[in-house]
């Protein structure tokens, strides 16, 4: 049996750009040190098996080609789409393996039992398609990893999304992104701090999404309206870090906030729940700065403050909050394979 291809790959918070990035605007991006972990090796049976713990999977045998099973539930034909995207994408694009064994474990993206958020599926499909590339003997360089994840990703989500976070999985880093634009690095400004925090729910980004371009549908000039608005705040934001400017990128975050608030009454979405208005007030109150990271509703929000010993003054108030932050260290590389 061949030595085992053992794959990695970031997950993701968006600091800034939420929305907006769909529609071209510039997105402030980190990635994470929580990482989707992917072990690929021949099987010595001659059947392609997959093993998936968070997924409630071990040893599920598929077919001869990789392909899921007809005659598997369709529960778990939705939760395996991303897998079979890939497999499908790099099969018709680069060439097909023999059977294999596959391990994906993403333990690190959940607190307890619950998911936190944070790019899970991109970096699946990042670590998935890097480790099948390699096994196939085609270097996993960054252009060709991100066309095919990207490609996956978006044919398992219905063709929606912006690529933030695939972009995080494979580049790592902290970098503005924009759509058909190479990711640009760039460092925060030196003085100001994040600290992200889970609101103790798991929230459904193409749920938000799919209620914010009803908006667009139903009312072209308010949905506009929102979005130039919006823009502005993210390209701000981005002027922000390339000028070094702490403060200013602290007060963008809260503006940014209330962006993302005025959208979600003008859709009907939930995107500022009340979890995360809580979370605002209380940082308000202690002159930070806080919005949700990504689609909102719940998930992670982000403290935004200087300098760092301030964070200490408003741990208890969220302890008795109920909220909790969360150890995730920003800037963490990329793919990595071994």
């Amino acid at each position: 049996m061949s030595k085992a291809i053992q794959a990695s790959a970031p997950g993701k918070l968006l600091l800034l750009g939420e929305y907006t990035v769909l529609e071209g605007a510039p997105a402030l991006v980190t990635a994470v040190n929580r990482r989707a972990e992917v072990t690929l090796q021949d099987s010595a049976d001659q059947r392609w098996q997959l093993s998936a713990p968070q997924l409630g999977l071990d040893g599920f045998i598929l077919d001869n080609d990789g392909a899921i099973p007809d005659s598997t539930d369709e529960e778990t034909k939705r939760v395996l789409r991303l897998f079979a995207t890939v497999l499908q994408c790099v099969a018709e694009q680069i060439g097909a393996l023999d059977a294999q064994q596959i391990h994906i474990d993403t333990g690190a993206f959940f607190h307890g039992n619950q998911k936190l958020g944070i790019g899970s599926s991109a970096a699946v499909a990042v670590a998935l398609t890097g480790a099948l590339l390699t096994a196939l003997g085609k270097k996993p360089e960054n252009e060709l990893l991100f066309k095919l994840a990207a490609q996956a990703h978006q044919n398992a989500q219905g063709g929606v999304g912006s690529n933030v976070d695939i972009a995080a999985s494979v580049y790592g880093g902290t970098f503005i992104h924009q759509i058909n634009t190479a990711p640009k690095q760039i460092s925060l400004p030196a003085g100001l701090y994040i600290q992200p925090v889970f609101t103790g729910r798991a929230a459904s980004t193409p749920n938000l999404v799919k209620d914010v371009y009803r908006l667009r549908e139903q009312s072209p000039s308010q949905f506009s309206a929102h979005m130039a608005a919006m823009t502005r705040l993210a390209e701000l934001g981005r002027d922000a870090c390339q000028k070094a400017d702490s403060a200013g990128l602290l007060e963008l975050a809260n503006k940014y906030h209330m962006a993302m608030r005025d959208l979600g009454h003008a859709a009907g979405a939930d995107i500022i729940s009340r979890a995360h208005a809580e979370l605002h007030e209380i940082a308000m109150r202690a002159g930070f700065g806080y919005k949700p990271s990504g689609a909102g509703g719940g998930d992670i929000g982000l403290l935004f403050f200087q300098p760092p010993q301030h964070i200490d003054s408003i741990h208890q108030k969220l302890k008795t909050a109920g909220f909790e932050t969360i150890a995730l260290e920003q800037c963490a590389p990329g793919f990595k394979v071994m």
